[in-house]
């Protein structure tokens, strides 16, 4: 009996060695200094809630920007002796985009913006954290991957650690607290005795403390708002752990161990259909030599052909990363994957002019112009694609994220809906004035339009003032919630002084 009992003290000990084994000099570290990483997560929770709850697009987004740059330079400076080079362009990337979504009305591209925000900041987190100065694209993902499972398997740090820290605190200051807790308790019932007193005393007091009371407990508010402070507390303090674990292996294997020869075959085929069908494209769409079928018309042609040659140019896209990943060099490869890139080009081209032929018919959505983005992104990143076949050293993915950002914060501050609004209010009027098409096709460009977001209002505001829709959409510019320095979005601030003014004309 007593050899099983010091059997079990020499399991548990082994236990507890390893145990202590397991835990990390980082998860360590966290632990001990959780009242400054964890005040710092809570607090960043606080203010990310008071910036973002009920606020879609308001002036406070852009304060979340800075405030985000701040906690996380506060976290790295914490743990790194200082900031690693290239922090600047990830700073102003943020900000710029912080800047265009309370300029801009559009629920879809602040989305967006505020997706690329969070991309922004855990690619600057990464960078920080380890030398990505020789990682790809597959690396990239990988490491996203790992840091995603990591904070799973943290998320009991955040309430464990708190629990621990306060455990320690309670050690030192026992005695006080003890008094502290004391204290509260007998103040609860004399509270209680002396409201109600004061409150049967006098009425206007009563319907004061009443107020008081429905503002501090509506329930379904405070829910939500300590939901958000909770979760993105939890999010943040996992997410720190999941950085500082060091779990992310910063060396990148080289996958090129399969044959050539399979590469070479299966893009020779597709080389030679892409050749033929670029020759199509430049004789007959480009040279408008194309004898299309009876009945078909150029835009009807450019509409069923166009998504599925983006469908194509995205995978050729990702079939020359794919063979420059994973088969061994080759020249003929290289040259194969050239000709791929070329005539990607093409079908880029050949994308782009049928839906501008598209557009010239049926005018300009939102969706069109996002499409006309993307291609012009695509030729971008196919450039670096070939860079990066004759350069092997070129830095790709980095290439790919500049060229990405840059374009998509020219995109934020262009106001698509605006741009769309002009384009086809004068297309309409153009119409008019020529009495080229029925009046119920120009009528439902004008529904689209009168669908749009508030940066639509300054071109609207000079539509005829008779035109129901018209009035209807600046009836609902007018009615939006009143905005407060939280909330303060310029674009529907001009949309409402836009309405005020079209119904004062």
């Amino acid at each position: 009996m007593s050899m099983n009992k010091e059997q079990e003290e020499i399991v548990s000990q082994r236990s507890y060695t390893l145990n202590q084994h397991d835990e990390s000099k980082e998860r360590k570290f966290l632990k001990e200094n959780f009242n400054f990483f964890g005040a710092l997560s809570f607090l960043y929770a606080i203010f990310y809630t008071f910036c973002e709850y009920k606020n879609d697009s308001g002036i406070a987004i852009f304060l979340l920007g800075i405030g985000s740059i701040y906690f996380c330079t506060r976290f790295v400076k914490r743990l790194k002796p200082s900031l690693k080079g290239g922090a600047l362009f990830y700073f102003i990337s943020i900000l710029l985009l912080g800047v265009s979504i309370p300029l801009t009305d559009n629920w879809l591209m602040n989305t967006m913006s505020k997706g690329a925000i969070l991309v922004l900041i855990t690619l600057f987190m990464l960078h920080q954290f380890y030398d990505d100065s020789k990682w790809n694209v597959m690396k990239y993902i990988e490491a996203s991957y790992i840091l995603f499972i990591e904070m799973c398997v943290a998320i009991i740090y955040p309430f464990s650690d708190a629990a621990n820290a306060m455990k320690e605190r309670q050690k030192k200051k026992n005695d006080k607290l003890k008094y502290v807790l004391i204290g509260i308790l007998t103040a609860i019932p004399l509270t209680l005795i002396i409201l109600s007193l004061l409150v049967s005393a006098d009425l206007i007091f009563a319907n004061m403390m009443k107020n008081i009371v429905n503002k501090i407990f509506m329930f379904e508010e405070v829910f939500w708002i300590l939901l958000s402070i909770v979760l993105c507390y939890c999010i943040i303090y996992c997410f720190i752990n999941a950085i500082t674990k060091n779990n992310i292996k910063e060396d990148v294997n080289d996958h090129r161990i399969l044959e050539p020869i399979i590469a070479n075959t299966f893009t020779s085929i597709i080389s030679a259909i892409y050749i033929i069908f670029c020759l199509i494209q430049i004789i007959g769409l480009f040279g408008a030599n194309l004898s299309l079928p009876q009945g078909y018309t150029y835009s009807r042609y450019a509409r069923e052909g166009f998504f599925q040659l983006l469908f194509v140019c995205g995978l050729n896209f990702v079939i020359v990363l794919c063979c420059m990943a994973f088969f061994r060099k080759s020249k003929l490869l290289k040259s194969l994957l050239t000709m791929i890139s070329i005539c990607t080009y093409i079908m880029l081209a050949s994308s782009a002019y049928r839906m501008i032929l598209y557009i010239q018919v049926y005018h300009l959505t939102f969706l069109r112009v996002f499409v006309l983005w993307t291609l012009f992104v695509l030729s971008l990143l196919m450039f670096g694609i070939l860079i990066h076949l004759y350069k092997e050293r070129f830095p790709f993915f980095r290439y790919c994220m500049v060229v990405i950002t840059s374009c998509f914060i020219i995109f934020a501050f262009s106001h698509p809906d605006y741009l769309i609004a002009k384009y086809n209010i004068d297309a309409i009027e153009d119409i008019t004035k020529h009495n080229a098409v029925n009046v119920y096709e120009q009528y439902g460009d004008l529904n689209y339009v009168t669908s749009l977001s508030a940066d639509a209002a300054i071109v609207l505001e000079n539509y005829s003032a008779d035109n129901e829709l018209v009035k209807n959409y600046f009836e609902k510019m007018k009615t939006k919630p009143q905005m407060d320095f939280r909330t303060f979005n310029f674009s529907r601030y001009m949309a409402q002084k836009a309405a005020n003014r079209f119904f004062h004309q």
